[in-house]
């Protein structure tokens, strides 16, 4: 569920497009930037296309968008409401427990996205580990059932 419903509920922004929109029921979200996206991206949204617990995010730009969120937090300095950044509406709409698969070559692009909203990570593809685009596919798979069984089990395990 939406946790700001003010927002607008658009798939994409200028440096963020969601390829697989977020739901209630999602617990693992994708999120590739240019280094790993334009091979894993289309792979993964067509291998988990029927699971409503998956999201997919692409970052256009993911310096731009670290750049204005580390901003954003250094000037507030009052009590007052601050604007959210570009990065902070769109991990907005994931729920609060969702785990954020984190796909890229250049591992600093995109650590810093747990602390935007406090989900937790893991990183799919640690800098040049991968040089085959059918094994970082395969990875990125793997990871993802990974998440998903974890995050079924979790929110299971007492009905068990």
């Amino acid at each position: 569920m939406n946790r700001y419903p003010d927002e607008s509920k658009s798939a994409a922004t200028e440096q963020c497009v969601w390829i697989r929109p977020p739901s209630s029921l999602t617990e693992v979200c994708m999120i590739v930037d240019s280094t790993a996206g334009i091979f894993v991206a289309p792979a993964l949204s067509d291998r988990f296309a029927d699971t409503a617990q998956f999201a997919l995010l692409s970052l256009n730009d993911t310096e731009s968008l670290r750049r204005e969120w580390v901003a954003s937090a250094a000037s507030h300095t009052g009590p007052g409401i601050r604007a959210r950044t570009e990065i902070e509406r769109v991990l907005g709409r994931l729920p609060v427990g969702c785990r954020l698969a984190l796909c890229t070559q250049t591992v600093r692009s995109l650590d810093w996205l747990g602390s935007v909203c406090g989900h937790p990570c893991r990183m799919i593809l640690p800098a040049d580990s991968l040089s085959d685009v059918g094994w970082k596919v395969e990875e990125a798979t793997r990871t993802v059932q990974a998440a998903l069984c974890e995050a079924v089990s979790r929110r299971w395990r007492d009905c068990l």
